[in-house]
């Protein structure tokens, strides 16, 4: 696995990136299918694009662990997992009991 970069795109149009993530959170909630939980990844990064574009901070609270953490991202990452990051990463590393 590669190591994490900043990758800069100049001149991307905000309202269009949250159209495009929009339709595929829509098409891969509405389909039940292994090939669309690939979508996924996709999704998370267009949600942390946007969180960066918009400044988006609307705060979300994990079910689990109860931490509170901002942007689309966390959003759709506790919607997808139904919990957050946090305890995901924590239960793949048997750090955190079910």
């Amino acid at each position: 696995m590669s190591e994490g970069i900043t990758i800069t795109v100049p001149n991307v149009d905000v309202d269009l990136l949250r159209e495009q993530r929009d339709a595929l959170l829509e098409m891969r909630l509405t389909r039940e299918s292994d090939e669309w939980l690939a979508v996924t990844g996709v999704i998370h990064l267009l949600d942390a694009m946007l969180d960066v574009a918009e400044g988006e901070r609307e705060e979300v609270e994990c079910p689990r662990c109860h931490r509170i953490d901002t942007g689309a991202y966390a959003k759709t990452h506790i919607a997808d997992h139904g919990y957050c990051h946090e305890c995901l990463s924590d239960w793949k590393y048997g750090e955190q009991s079910e």
